[in-house]
């Protein structure tokens, strides 16, 4: 590896340790915390296949677990896993278009994604980093045992335990077989017979939906509650979500769908240009882009569309990060296709300087942006004196509260040890405490009391008559609290404000 390409990793790994050091823990997050830190593996095991919380296989919470053991509990040690996952994607890109094109345009392919809005999920305690390095490593696997008869034997093993590991990361890394049969099945045509040994270390990774299995059975009780009416509009908003992140481009909702379309537009327009510089100047080139490894790029970065297809049949609900795979595919084309340009070597250095350039700003941009959020929230927890008054009315009363994001960020972050101890979620599938997801949350709610949490209660235990409790309100159609108490004919006294919230006493009749 060239030392700009080593430069650009070296600066990806920088951006993701300083960002993940200012980058809250958040409600997911601390799903993933509080249940890898349990005392073992086998106890999660148990856990996630009678009472599961975390709404993912098993493999993340694996990894997460063993870096708690080895740095402790805390936002680095469950994110450890995503930041290598993401680094081992940047790698494997480099490689595998190494062997297609030339090491500027390899260069230019593990650098790229570091630009695109993607890269959030390599500071966060989610699968998705992981996923993307798994995928990755699977599709260099699949290309070094494809290019050689000989001497193969890791290879095939290393494509056969990252499919496992990537189907048990996420339940729709099973995607990842679409690609890999389709450019087999073109290799089949070519070479007029099977290869016997990459077929059956595709067939094993394959088995690995075996162990997924119970726990995604364990687990259908939570995602049956889960649908999100997707339509064909999922597809175009995945690619521009992967592009730019859950940027807000501050565009009015009915223009959002146009401004898709239009974005779409012109990235078709630029993929055929390239298409066109490509071809013209291939002859003239070394680059030598198999049909096999052509199709499966195509067909991984056609995910969204797979995806969607599933959901649409099948699961009812997606979102745009189950199918992130894709920007391996889409970044590995965009490489290749503009190797052409950069080989001239003017073109070359001003693409890559460029891009290191904008890397390095829009990662101090990201950093800042955290370091500001950071202290917003840390601000919101501050109790003003007019609710600590409020407060010691009620001494050791519990504050319940409905969100389980604000439950953990308050249990967590709060600079009040009184505060910490009080926050108690509530949670109801009788009254309609929810919204959209609400019984999924209700029934994740009731799940975590299993792994420890003991200031976790139902509604209906905390509303008897006679009794008076503080509720923390947030007065939107997310939180449904209002119209619980209503129906309970709660007589309410505001009491202050607090992290954001209405802080107030509910005396039940």
């Amino acid at each position: 590896m060239p030392l700009s390409a080593i430069a650009f990793l070296l600066l990806s790994a920088t951006m993701i340790l300083i960002r993940s050091h200012y980058h809250l823990l958040w409600a997911d997050e601390f799903g993933v915390l509080d249940t890898v830190g349990i005392s073992s593996i086998a106890r999660y095991i148990h856990l996630q296949l009678t009472t599961p919380v975390v709404p993912d296989p098993l493999v993340y919470s694996i990894f997460a677990h063993s870096c708690i053991r080895l740095f402790g509990a805390g936002a680095f040690a469950i994110r450890l896993p995503s930041m290598c996952g993401y680094l081992l994607m940047q790698v494997c890109l480099y490689y595998f278009v190494r062997r297609i094109a030339s090491e500027r345009a390899a260069t230019f392919a593990l650098a790229f994604p570091a630009l695109m809005g993607v890269s959030s999920y390599a500071v966060q305690a989610r699968p998705y980093g992981l996923l993307l390095g798994l995928s990755a490593l699977a599709m260099l696997s699949w290309q070094t045992v494809k290019r050689n008869d000989s001497r193969r034997t890791l290879a095939l093993f290393a494509l056969s335990l990252s499919l496992i590991l990537a189907v048990n990361t996420h339940y729709y890394g099973v995607l990842l077989f679409i690609p890999l049969c389709g450019a087999e099945s073109i290799r089949i045509l070519e070479r007029r017979g099977m290869d016997v040994p990459v077929l059956l270390s595709i067939g094993a990774g394959m088995a690995g939906i075996l162990i997924l299995l119970p726990f995604a059975h364990a687990l259908s009780p939570l995602h049956a509650r889960l649908t999100n009416g997707v339509d064909y509009h999922f597809i175009t908003h995945s690619y521009l979500w992967m592009m730019m992140g859950n940027t807000d481009m501050s565009v009015p909702v009915q223009y959002i769908v146009p401004m898709q379309h239009i974005l779409g537009f012109l990235a078709a327009v630029l993929l055929a240009a390239l298409i066109w510089v490509y071809l013209i100047k291939q002859s003239c080139s070394t680059i030598q882009l198999p049909r096999a490894e052509a199709v499966f790029l195509v067909l991984l970065a056609a995910l969204p569309i797979f995806g969607y297809l599933v959901a649409y049949f099948a699961t009812k609900f997606i979102e745009g990060r189950y199918i992130l795979p894709a920007l391996i595919g889409m970044v590995a084309l965009l490489a290749i296709l503009s190797a052409p340009l950069l080989q001239n070597k003017t073109i070359g250095r001003i693409v890559l300087v460029s891009l290191f350039v904008a890397i390095a700003v829009t990662g101090v941009v990201h950093i800042r942006t955290e370091i500001e959020l950071a202290q917003g929230t840390m601000a919101s927890l501050v109790l003003t004196p007019e609710t600590q008054r409020s407060l010691a009315m009620f001494p050791g009363h519990p504050v319940y509260v409905m969100n389980p994001g604000v439950f953990q960020v308050v249990g967590y972050y709060s600079p009040s040890p009184d505060i910490r101890s009080r926050i108690t979620l509530i949670y109801s599938q009788d009254e309609e405490m929810h919204y959209k997801y609400g019984d999924y949350i209700s029934m994740t709610s009731a799940n975590m009391r299993g792994y420890g949490y003991q200031n976790v209660m139902p509604y209906e235990s905390v509303s008897t008559h006679g009794t008076e409790r503080l509720f923390l309100l947030y007065h939107n159609s997310v939180d449904r609290t209002d119209q619980a108490l209503e129906g309970s004919h709660a007589q309410i006294t505001p009491l202050g404000q607090i992290f954001g919230g209405e802080l107030v006493s509910a005396r039940f009749p």
